[in-house]
């Protein structure tokens, strides 16, 4: 007798079979293309009539040119199709987040060369931006910490690769004896919105509410009267409480409403948490000290090495990235196909 996981394994293997299908048809025609290039290429080696021959050469070139494209068109689709969805949406704006790391002062002034790369080059692709939080580092110099939004359906995208520890090697200008020194600060890209996660579900058996009497100014009516609301969320551990209203009934609703949004972004955090990691483990870094990082900057020989791009010898120009300029965009894009590479190989080995 089937049971109710046998009907799943059922629906996943069905699923599987549909996205196979869509892929199987592109890379028939990719076959079917390679095929009258052989055709075409016989013909042009045997045939003794000059203007056979151009015609097969210029067939040729033209079906070459549909191989690229077929080519590009069956790993997108490979990619679209077989990829599982990561509880996150790719049309999102970007939270992006920069903090000091090792290197103290230098690290300081590290993050605010990263800042301006980061807003030069979202003007320079006409995305708005706006900052959210900074705080300034030792004797007001760079930033310690700053975090800023970037508002475009293209950044969390763009940008969700540049998560890690980014290394600078350089001078400082506060070094008299030339010595090169090496700082750290770390990179964390979250999406802005929650659209890509599920909406959490609050049940009222997982809470707990408590009604207390408001404290501080306000009247009589605050002192006098339970209107303060503490709701615990049990499963979460998660405390609310609000005490800013009158009605017991507002600051309950109120309370209600901060727990949903605490709860969310706990689900987008842990939703993050799970593609960095999975992403990590594929690449083999962790983050942490100086010898853990995903990028160096090094000043003395102009040169941006990202060391997950291992083997593809992307070492670009120092001034081209720090400025946000197309240098950061090859890097970007770089990165782009590597991890969606990444990603195509493990939902294929899990699909066979």
């Amino acid at each position: 007798m089937a049971t109710e996981g046998d009907a799943r394994k059922l629906g996943d293997l069905g699923s599987t079979a549909g996205r196979l299908r869509a892929v199987a048809s592109v890379f028939q025609t990719l076959e079917n293309s390679r095929n009258e290039q052989k055709d075409l290429a016989e013909l042009a080696k045997t045939s003794n009539d000059p203007e056979w021959k151009e015609i097969a050469e210029a067939e040729m070139a033209e079906w070459k040119d549909k191989e690229v494209l077929l080519e590009r068109e069956l790993f997108e689709l490979m990619a679209s199709k077989l990829i599982p969805d990561d509880g996150t949406e790719d049309a999102e704006s970007a939270i992006v987040e920069l903090r000091s790391g090792a290197g103290g002062a230098e690290a300081a002034l590290f993050v605010e060369d990263i800042l301006n790369m980061y807003l030069a080059w979202s003007s320079r692709h006409g995305m708005s931006y706006n900052l959210r939080e900074s705080h300034r580092g030792p004797d007001g110099r760079g930033f310690r910490e700053v975090r800023f939004e970037i508002d475009s359906n293209s950044a969390w995208n763009l940008l969700r690769n540049e998560a890690g520890v980014h290394r600078v090697q350089r001078v400082p200008k506060t070094e008299a004896s030339g010595r090169i020194h090496t700082s750290t600060m770390t990179v964390s890209v979250l999406p802005s919105s929650l659209g890509g996660v599920k909406e959490v579900e609050i049940k009222d058996s997982d809470c707990r509410v408590d009604v207390f009497r408001s404290s501080g100014p306000g009247g009589q009516h605050v002192n006098t009267t339970d209107t303060a609301v503490r709701i615990t969320h049990r499963p979460s551990g998660i405390v609310v409480q609000n005490q800013d209203e009158r009605s017991l009934v507002r600051n309950r609703a109120l309370a209600t409403e901060q727990l949903r949004q605490a709860l969310q972004q706990k689900a987008v955090a842990k939703a993050y948490e799970r593609i960095r990691d999975e992403r990590r483990a594929q690449l083999g870094f962790n983050a942490g000290e100086r010898s853990d990082k995903i990028r160096t900057y090094n000043f003395p020989q102009s040169r941006v090495t990202d060391h997950r791009l291992a083997g593809q010898t992307i070492n670009s120009q120092l001034e081209g990235v720090l400025s946000g300029g197309e240098a950061l965009d090859n890097l970007l894009n770089a990165l782009q196909n590597k991890f969606r590479e990444i990603e195509l190989e493990a939902a294929l080995e899990q699909a066979m």
